[in-house]
Formats: C-alpha cells, structure tokens, sequence
C-alpha cells in the first residue's frame, strides 16, 4: 500500500521510473537483500565488477579494507550512477519508503498524514533535458 502511494505522488511530481527502481535497489542493497556485483579472492577481499564514474577514484580493496569496493557499491551515490538517475532523486525516495514504512497505514487519517509527509520529502524535479536558467535581458 505505501509502495502506491510513493509512485503515485512520485509520477505526478516528475520522478521517473529509473528512479523508483534505483531507490528500489538502494534499500535492497542497504537492507543486505541484494548485493553489488563482484568477487570475493582466495584472501577474502572483495573486487568490484560493476564499476561506472564515480569508482574511478575509488581505492581498490586490500587485505587491510577488504570491503571498501562493497561499501562503495551499497552507497546512494553508486546506485544513482548506476542507473543513470540524479542522486538526489534517489536520496528523496529512499527517505520516502523509509518514512512510509514506520506508519500504521489500516487507519484512514493515517494514510493522509503520509501523502502530506511524502509530498514534503518528494518535492517536484523538472523533467530531464529541460534547464531551469533566468534569461539574461538583451541591453
């Protein structure tokens, strides 16, 4: 029920559905549901095969931080660069499903309490392509 609340009030205030996914993929990694892509080695380090722009300054993983890759690949940052989604929306849905979940949703109020509280946190994106700059005057 929460779920279609999120992508209701979500898709009216220009959110796409590569973001839902994303935001998606974020609380399964966050939660442990789902894991980054990558090999432990025989020194139980863990390697990366899922690398995109922001992993190029990424320190590799070694014996001393063998899961620094697998953090990195459990961050926001990394699913939002995954995707090809604004990190930002991202953070916006994932704290939207986080909030959504600590309401008791059977009782009528309580589910218009969480459309306000989902409006706050999802505020309205442009869509993408479009720019928002201020015309300069032509003297």
């Amino acid at each position: 029920m929460p779920e279609s609340i999120i992508t209701t009030i979500a898709a009216e205030r220009g959110y796409s559905a590569a973001d839902l996914s994303a935001a998606l993929e974020a609380l399964r990694r966050k939660q442990r549901i789902s894991h980054p892509a990558g090999k432990f080695d025989t020194a139980r380090v863990f390697h990366l095969e899922e690398r995109c722009a922001c992993c190029a300054g990424l320190q590799r993983s070694s014996a001393k931080r063998p899961y620094l890759e697998m953090r990195h690949a459990r961050s926001l940052t990394h699913v939002a660069h995954l995707y090809d989604v604004p990190v930002l929306h991202v953070r916006r849905l994932v704290k939207a499903f986080e909030q959504a979940r600590k309401f008791p949703l059977p009782a009528q109020h309580a589910q218009g309490q969480l459309k306000v509280l989902l409006s706050n946190i999802l505020q309205p994106v442009a869509p993408r392509g479009v720019e928002h700059r201020k015309e300069r005057p032509q003297a």
